[in-house]
């Protein structure tokens, strides 16, 4: 450090096996006469000693005093006057991570982890059903488009010209109109559950209007379903609109 003075070469023991000799901070008394210095000092070496801190003459770097059985590692060290004869008071800042601490951590991170856990596994399999919504909407239109031409749903899948397997779909079958998309073995929890996008016709509108219900979704008034709704993935998965009526 430029401009800067060395006041003193300070020797406290260090032991190359331990953290022993490992100094965070120093001081220097009010009147000048005395060095200390704190650390990692004695942690390492006996327990029951507990850390301790270092007092040198500052004169001639000398080792007067061990100050022992402090309960952690020492991270700031000053000196202040005391008003009482003007002897040096000294403040020793220290910060332990104890038994009951740690305890107290894991405790915590363990409560964390069984709320978390459980709700990334049912953001995971929510993706893995998005898959089948986003197969089973492009497949709408080629119905629709199929029931305008024909004035009849699609039979099944042989009828159309479409994707009916996915990274996390099995199948996907069409009857008489209804999609339904089944889900594979890799994952425990929806293996073979299926989803199914259910179409529905108007009751009086000519041409005919078609509404979609997916999943546990009712059938909107005045329409009525085609097909049977194979639905049976928990709601927990499935997006909002096909969880609840409409």
């Amino acid at each position: 450090m430029e401009g800067a003075k060395l006041e003193q070469i300070l020797r406290p023991l260090i032991n190359k096996n331990t953290n022993e000799g490992q100094i965070n901070t120093v001081a220097i008394s009010p009147d000048g006469k005395e060095i200390i210095a704190g650390g990692w000092e004695g942690c390492d070496e006996d327990m029951d000693m507990g850390c301790s801190i270092y007092v040198f003459e500052r004169t001639t770097g000398k080792l007067k005093k061990r100050i022992s059985r402090l309960p952690a590692q020492v991270l700031h060290l000053t000196y202040s006057s005391s008003s009482e004869g003007g002897t040096n008071l000294m403040k020793i800042f220290t910060k332990g991570f104890f038994l009951l601490e740690l305890l107290l951590s894991l405790l915590i991170i363990a409560i964390l982890l069984a709320v978390s856990i459980p709700i990334y596994q049912v953001y995971l399999n929510r993706v893995k059903v998005s898959e089948a919504m986003i197969l089973m909407v492009g497949v709408k239109t080629d119905i629709v488009t199929h029931y305008s031409y024909y004035g009849k749903f699609p039979a099944n899948a042989n009828q159309l010209n479409i994707v009916t397997v996915g990274n996390y779909v099995e199948e996907l079958n069409v009857d008489n109109g209804v999609i339904t998309s089944k889900f594979d073995q890799s994952n425990e929890v929806l293996a073979n559950l299926a989803l199914s996008l259910v179409p529905a016709l108007a009751k009086t509108e000519l041409p005919k209007v078609i509404r979609w219900t997916c999943g546990y979704a009712s059938t909107p008034d005045n329409f009525v379903s085609q097909g049977t709704n194979q639905t049976d993935i928990p709601p927990e998965y499935l997006v909002s609109i096909c969880r609840s009526p409409n």
